[in-house]
């Protein structure tokens, strides 16, 4: 007899948190509700590796009493999580107890350095092949995951979802005289290379230009400061603005009163902000990283430069403020390219029958089922 599908969904921090790879996963889990997925969010401490991986000596006892009330069909997991959550993953698949889904948002394990990095390598690989499914949101992340795998079967791409904020109303920047706004959206945190953005921003003071940095300062609060007297140190701490956190609808008026977006990151897996930046008809500055070459086209509607690389970076702010032809013919670019994009439905609807045949497909005693989305 057929049941419905029950789900443990585990995210490491709030799950309500402003990172791209919560709102992809409160995405996910808005689609798997339509289909009749009942299921209940367990919140871990995102820790610090080291210190998640001790954690998990009794988190994951926690998780497996949940498991053996036998109400779970289905565990999805955000791999970030890993650490805390290892001895978890390897039981349930040792056990065949429930079906095991990873979201790889990133290689946690690239984020380190030596000699660091090949230990954390070796547990994400052991954390990675626990899964019967592994979502990962770019053909970038999916390349670094199959190493760890040693196969690419149970490996499936969805891209993020995107779609405008807002009806965007365009600005002349230095057209009438007034100022070039440059948009940074992101969380301040040093993988996001905003102090890259900075001391670029202190190379081109001749220009009149400001920036907008939206996103959570207390990730990592002292960064947050050296990143202000950093801007004081340079003198631009005039031109730049610290908005602080805010709620996902309220970005449409940064995006649409901005002149260029800047991406200065170091690593990613995506890069949902890219996508939401296109929408807006926005010309765009990034880094050379796996997952932009996945959505930019350089020198269509985006000048891609090094990572870690504050003089390439000023280069192509000085060449965007300055030419409005080029930032025009970019900004209707960036629009064609974002017609393109998956929408949130489209990606979530792929990553829930991915879902479904893989239940379909598993041997075991009890069928469980999803219902067919309303269209």
């Amino acid at each position: 007899m057929s049941r419905e599908t029950t789900a443990l969904f585990i995210s490491p921090g709030d799950f309500q948190r402003g990172t791209g790879g919560s709102f992809y996963n409160r995405k996910l889990a808005e689609s798997l509700r339509e289909r009749g997925v009942r299921f209940d969010v367990v919140m871990i401490p995102d820790l610090p590796y080291f210190t998640g991986l001790i954690a998990g000596l009794a988190i994951s006892p926690l998780l497996l009493l949940r498991l053996a009330t036998g109400k779970y069909d289905l565990v999805i997991a955000d791999g970030w999580a890993h650490p805390a959550t290892i001895l978890f993953n390897v039981i349930c698949r040792m056990t065949g107890s429930v079906r095991l889904v990873i979201i790889a948002h990133h290689v946690r394990w690239r984020t380190m350095k030596w000699p660091v990095a090949f230990i954390a390598r070796k547990i994400e690989g052991l954390g990675f092949r626990a899964a019967e499914l592994i979502v990962t949101v770019s053909r970038f992340v999916s390349r670094e995951v199959e190493p760890l795998v040693g196969c690419s079967e149970r490996i499936v791409i969805a891209h993020p979802g995107s779609g405008p904020l807002l009806a965007t109303t365009r600005y002349s920047g230095t057209a009438n005289g007034k100022r070039v706004r440059l948009l940074f959206v992101g969380n301040c945190t040093r993988l996001k290379g905003l102090d890259h953005l900075i001391e670029a921003l202190g190379l081109v003071k001749d220009i009149p230009i400001t920036l907008d940095v939206v996103g959570d300062l207390s990730f990592e609060p002292r960064f947050y400061k050296k990143l202000v007297r950093q801007a004081e140190a340079l003198g631009v701490s005039q031109n730049v603005t610290f908005h602080g956190a805010l709620a996902h609808q309220d970005l449409g008026s940064f995006y649409s009163r901005a002149d260029i977006f800047t991406f200065p990151s170091l690593y990613e897996g995506f890069g949902i902000v890219l996508a939401e930046a296109m929408h807006a008809g926005l010309p765009i500055i990034a880094t050379r990283l796996g997952p932009t070459n996945e959505i930019l086209r350089e020198n269509e509607n985006a000048l891609i430069v090094p990572a870690a690389d504050p003089v390439a970076f000023a280069g192509a702010i000085r060449r965007l403020a300055a030419d409005g032809f080029l930032r025009e013919s970019f900004r209707c670019r960036s629009r064609e390219l974002a017609a393109s994009l998956p929408t949130w439905r489209q990606t979530c609807e792929d990553v829930c029958d991915r879902i479904e045949i893989m239940i379909q497909n598993s041997p075991d005693k009890t069928r469980t089922t999803m219902k067919t989305p309303k269209p």
